[in-house]
Parts: C-alpha cells; structure tokens; sequence
C-alpha cells in the first residue's frame, strides 16, 4: 500500500509513502550517465541521463521504488495486486520487465511525451529478476513538470491514462479511483462560523466542518481522495523549506502508523516518505525510524563515472537535531 504524488510550485515535487508489512532495506541510488544498463531482452545501454532514486541493489543492479533523472522525469511504482497482468515476449516491440521499464524511461526519457511516443513500443515482459525475486504486480505514477500518466498493464493489455489529479494510490485501478472521486466534489476548506450554528447541528461545529466526510482510513481509494484534498489546498511560498514542508504534509495525512494495519505478515506501515526537487535534483525522505528530513542533492555526486553510488538512509533520530 502506498501513496505518490507530484505538485507543482515554482518548482516541481514529486515522492510518495512507501508502505509495507515487511522490511524493505532501501537506499538512494544513484546511476551516473556512463554506467552500463543491461536488460534480459534488450540490448544495454552505455551513455544515457543520469538518475537517482530508493531502492535495493541486487548483483550491481538497482531495483527502483522511485525515482527521477537529471531531466525532471519521475517515476514511482505503487503494489497492483490482482490486477496488474504481464505479458510473454513479442518480438514486434521493445520487451522490458517491469524494473527495466524504470531504469529504460529514466535513461532515455526527458518528458511525458518522449515516455507516451516510448511506450507505444513497449511490451511489459513477464520474467521474474531471478527465480529467488518475483516480479511485484505494480502500477506506476509517471510525472514531469507539466503533467501525470498512469501505467497500468492488466488483462485487457497495457493502458496509459492522462492524471490531472497527479496522484495514484493502489487497487482498485485509476479509472475506478477518478470517477470514485466525484463522490467527494463538494468537500470544501472553507469554515462556517460555529458561533452562527445552531447547537442542534450533528455536522457543523467547528471550523473544518465543511469537510465533513473526507475519508480517514488507510484504504487506497481512501487515501486517494485524501491527498487530492489535501493537496488542492497547499499554499505555495517562495521558500524551499516551507515547499518541502507542505509536500511532506500531504503524504502525513495519509502516513500509516505501525500497528494500524494487520496483514498475514505483520503490520503494514509506512517506511519511508520522500520528496523529490525534480527541477533541482534534490531528494528530502523522512524513515519510519528518522522523522527528521534529510537531504541529497544529485549534482554533489559524480554523474559521469561508471558505477553506482550507494548512500545508506540515515535512520539516526536526534531529537535535538
């Protein structure tokens, strides 16, 4: 379960909630521009754009959560369970597990359009990365300074949906979560004055009562309505901090508290929360284990070398920090 979103200010924002019922010991990685990307199907590629993101690396290979190139691209994979369908090999296109699919359109993409002309090519191929890691039924949020696509791949083949509302959650799928939104069109931030409201008003209160029925549990298509609510009502400043801030703000109104959601494997919380500058190339992420927002700026690191660059969380909480 999990939330992304992408706002934009001066600059553009795009992260999300990651959340599990296992661990997950992500890391930022960074791929500089000369490190070689090799696929199961597809020939590598040598020289591409420059990326950073969260995720784990196997055999010197990064398996993205999230993330975004030099260019402002961002990509972030949301769990598609029962829906998510992908497909044998087609020798007529271009053929990309899911985790390639990442690393192909960051490398070689600098905008929706290049990803909507790259898609049309593309065939979402259905191998696992080894016979120890199954391929993750997901869906994707696709995002750059201007707009949003949603990729989804299910039984009726692959579809690309233009998102105006620059957020996904999980299941159910995205056409089923906009028109679920239409429910919600008259929630509204504005206040009535509850020393005009007669004490007999079940509703009415308080100020923020005209907001009365926003959903509060962790359901995806609760969360979904949410953030968009959440997130229609930022207030842009002119300081990246207070930017970061309002970011982080939406994605905590839909945070998941350890304990709060029991699964067959545990407690489904949120492990980790990330902001991207995409304009900038700064990565900010908060851990379940570090409140404090922590920063990485992509230009500190060499992006013309070959390898990885490798940087740990920092899961240290100091309250005096």
């Amino acid at each position: 379960m999990c939330t992304a979103i992408n706002v934009k200010f001066k600059d553009t924002y795009f992260g999300r909630n990651l959340d599990l019922d296992y661990l997950f010991d992500a890391k930022v990685v960074i791929v500089p521009r000369n490190y070689k990307i090799s696929f199961k199907k597809e020939e590598s590629i040598y020289v591409h754009y420059a990326i950073m993101g969260v995720g784990i690396v196997i055999d010197d290979y990064p398996l993205f959560a999230d993330a975004i190139n030099e260019k402002g691209l961002s990509i972030a994979g949301l769990n598609f369970p029962f829906n998510a369908k992908y497909y044998e090999y087609d020798i007529n296109k271009k053929n990309f597990t899911t985790y390639e699919l990442v690393l192909y359109l960051l490398a070689t993409c600098k905008n929706i359009k290049e990803v909507k002309e790259q898609l049309k090519y593309i065939n979402v191929l259905d191998e696992d990365f080894s016979p120890q890691i199954k391929l993750t039924p997901l869906h994707f949020l696709i995002s750059d300074a201007n707009s949003s696509i949603v990729l989804e791949t299910t039984i009726d083949g692959m579809k690309v949906y233009d998102n105006k509302f620059n957020i996904l959650t999980n299941n159910p799928p995205f056409k089923y979560q906009e028109e679920y939104l239409s429910n919600f069109d008259k929630l509204s931030n504005q206040s009535l004055d509850p020393t005009n409201i007669s004490l007999s008003s079940q509703h009415f209160y308080s100020y923020g009562s005209l907001a009365y029925g926003l959903p509060g549990d962790y359901s995806s298509a609760s969360r979904f309505i949410k953030a968009n609510f959440v997130k229609n009502y930022l207030i842009p400043s002119t300081d990246e901090l207070e930017n970061v801030r309002s970011f982080f703000s939406v994605l905590d109104s839909v945070y998941m508290p350890n304990g709060s959601i029991k699964t067959p494997l545990g407690y489904e919380h949120t492990r980790y929360t990330d902001c991207y500058n995409s304009t900038r190339g700064i990565l900010y992420y908060k851990t379940y284990e570090n409140p404090n927002i922590n920063e990485i700026l992509l230009n500190k690191y060499d992006l013309d070398k070959s390898s990885l660059t490798l940087i740990e969380f920092n899961k240290n909480f100091n309250p005096l920090g």
